[in-house]
């Protein structure tokens, strides 16, 4: 979603350039060298949101203004940035299937997870969550609130976030990330670097906040990212 105010014909300029760069992009994957199309996988299911001690439903949009962490199990959100980084800081060091330090051979053990888990791999394959998170801001510049994603081997699809198809820039944390243009990793992947502490403050191919972000995107990812991956 992008900040800056712009005139209604260079608005219809930029929207037809990015339908057609889009078309382009997606029309040009079997060419060698064009960027690889990926099928997209099952993804796991989206785990219960939190705001307050309650379930929210986030992605009908009950937590538009909010900053929401999602972690392996459950999500929690909250009024400000630094609540939310607090309890990031608490769960990474927690001894939880949400906390970086849980150790994974536990999870085929007597201390099995006890949670309920609608999983596509098995318990003892499981990773958890990276040290700090995937942030996405729905507006150029970091603006807006934040979403953060700190589960690893995991596609979050943003239509369960209430973000599909609304990111505008990111910072990739520890891990590296990947946002791919179809939900559950399907499609083409945002090409630029999304290795860990990557900062990109734009996505489209404009100048207005510090673009383009690099060389190997020709298309418009600006409102584009349906689905995110933390390795």
């Amino acid at each position: 979603m992008k900040r800056v105010s712009l005139g209604v014909a260079a608005a219809c300029v930029i929207s037809i350039a990015a339908l057609v760069g889009t078309a382009a992009a997606t029309g040009s994957s079997a060419r060698a060298g064009a960027d690889p199309v990926h099928a997209a996988v099952v993804a796991t299911p989206a785990p219960p949101v939190y705001f307050n001690g309650h379930q929210i439903d986030i992605a009908h949009g009950a937590a538009a203004q909010l900053n929401c962490v999602i972690y392996l199990t459950y999500g929690n959100c909250f009024h400000t940035v630094a609540e939310m980084k607090a309890d990031e800081a608490r769960v990474a060091t927690s001894n939880t299937p949400d906390g970086n330090s849980f150790p994974g051979a536990a999870l085929s053990g007597p201390q099995a997870i006890t949670r309920v888990l609608t999983i596509t791999r098995p318990l003892h394959a499981l990773l958890t969550s990276c040290s700090t998170p995937l942030s996405v801001w729905t507006d150029e510049g970091y603006g807006g609130t934040e979403k953060d994603f700190a589960a690893e081997q995991i596609w979050r699809n943003m239509s369960d976030y209430g973000i599909d198809n609304q990111i505008s820039s990111f910072i990739v944390g520890a891990c590296n990330s990947h946002l791919a243009e179809n939900a559950n990793g399907g499609g083409l992947w945002y090409p630029c670097d999304t290795t860990a502490g990557a900062h990109h403050r734009e996505m489209d191919l404009d100048n207005n906040n510090g673009g383009p972000p690099c060389a190997a995107q020709s298309t418009n990812w600006n409102d584009r990212v349906s689905s995110t991956w933390v390795d």
